[in-house]
């Protein structure tokens, strides 16, 4: 019994660590960040002229992909 006691006691402690180091994770998630840039700019499709007050890839208008 005396084995199997050190290896619960081991086992207890990572599951203790475990949990400390995802409390930190936790803790530096909720820690506030840069606000994200808003732009009000207007982004304008290459080959067919589409405007958007958003930025994207492939155009929804005309299915091209964007440089």
């Amino acid at each position: 019994m005396g084995i199997a006691n050190k290896k619960f006691q081991q086992l207890k402690r990572q599951v203790h660590a475990w949990k400390a180091s995802d409390f930190q994770k936790d803790k530096q998630l909720e820690e506030p960040t840069q606000p994200a840039e808003i732009t009000t700019s207007e982004v304008t499709c290459q080959s067919c002229g589409f405007k958007a007050l958003y930025k994207f890839i492939r155009c929804p208008q005309c299915d091209e992909v964007q440089k």
